[in-house]
């Protein structure tokens, strides 16, 4: 996703959409409070 980025084929909006809607899904399945346990560790 970063290269996608770095090389404009991505903007930040379907970057964002990828990233929640697949990789967080895939990693955390329905369970809403892991997922916010991630990104907060991601982001911290």
């Amino acid at each position: 996703l970063d290269l996608a980025m770095e090389r404009n084929i991505l903007n930040q909006n379907e970057y964002d959409a990828i990233w929640q809607d697949n990789v967080l899904q895939w990693l955390c399945g329905d369970d809403t409070t892991a997922k916010q346990k991630l990104i907060n560790r991601i982001l911290n």
